[in-house]
């Protein structure tokens, strides 16, 4: 008996839909493809990371479903309780792991002390390393990690956290570093030394900073394929000592603001969480929520790198 056709591109809408639809709430990465094998044969291969907002009820029937093995069933009322309570549980951990290390920045706590100036920092932590205290790379590799502002760079070594890599270290300090932490959690710091003429600050520069994070991003992501780290990835970024800087815009460009706009009204930014739920998207449209924040916080409307479409756009610094 001839097996039945489907066309493969058909079903795999299908299948998107129901996730789509079906779901409460919205289920994040999951990524299906279809495959081709001899014969015009194809096979869809699903794959469901680790729910980030879990539990997820089925909109047709309202019931929520937990897999064991080979099988499925309907989840009591406690085990319905208890998922919610670890799904806020999971959330608290990420942003407290965030406030304790920006912290121990301003504490000055960091593999190697750095210069003075603004600093960024940027956080990303794969959501299949917030339940696991395994290791998910192997230490005695030493990859070389990329780094903010830096085409390679210059130190890296093992540490007690993990592996470390960092540019310009000097007796004096260092300029920016990359800690990937054992769990596979990823912190990037970047300092800004430039001093400006104007009210003496310094210049976060506002189109050359984004292609630093963006660049930076496209770098990891063969990283988060070595170790294991699938999305969801939860990006957080930071603005520490921001009152001492000023969001660098070009003097053409500036006749288009009052006198406060680019400037900072606290001395920590801390950009509201970004779920980055697909490896596949353009790094600037993934990461464009967090730039515009950023120029929120100078006063003004939208990240200017973008046109009005939302796409990016190159513009003098």
């Amino acid at each position: 008996m001839q097996g039945l056709r489907i066309d493969p591109d058909a079903e795999v809408l299908r299948l998107q839909d129901i996730l789509l639809n079906g779901l409460e709430e919205r289920l994040i990465g999951v990524q299906i493809k279809s495959i081709q094998l001899k014969d015009a044969c194809h096979v869809i291969v699903i794959r469901v990371p680790q729910s980030l907002n879990g539990p997820h009820r089925v909109k047709t029937n309202q019931h929520f479903f937990l897999r064991e093995g080979p099988r499925k069933r309907q989840m009591n009322i406690p085990e319905v309780r208890n998922d919610f309570i670890k799904l806020h549980s999971n959330a608290n951990r990420l942003k407290d792991f965030r406030i304790e290390r920006i912290s121990r920045i301003l504490a000055g706590e960091t593999p190697v002390p750095l210069f003075e100036g603004a600093i960024a920092v940027l956080h990303f932590l794969p959501f299949n390393a917030v339940n696991t205290d395994t290791t998910l790379f192997t230490t005695g590799n030493h990859r070389n990690l990329p780094v903010l502002s830096a085409s390679y760079p210059s130190f890296h070594r093992l540490n007690i956290d993990g592996i470390f890599s960092a540019r310009n270290v000097t007796e004096n300090g260092c300029g920016a570093y990359t800690q990937l932490y054992r769990n596979g959690y990823i912190e990037a710091v970047r300092v800004f030394t430039t001093l400006l003429p104007e009210r003496n600050f310094y210049n976060i520069a506002s189109r050359a900073y984004e292609e630093e994070i963006i660049e930076f991003y496209q770098k990891l992501l063969p990283e988060f394929e070595t170790m294991g780290a699938s999305p969801p990835v939860v990006f957080f970024l930071s603005i520490l000592k921001a009152k001492s800087a000023t969001l660098g815009i070009n003097l053409s460009e500036r006749v288009y603001l009052d006198g406060d706009q680019g400037f900072f009204d606290r001395n920590t930014i801390l950009i509201p969480d970004l779920l980055i739920s697909d490896f596949t998207h353009p790094a600037e449209q993934v990461l464009k929520p967090a730039f515009d924040l950023v120029w929120n916080a100078a006063g003004i409307t939208h990240s200017w790198n973008f046109d009005k479409n939302g796409n990016w756009k190159a513009r003098p610094n």
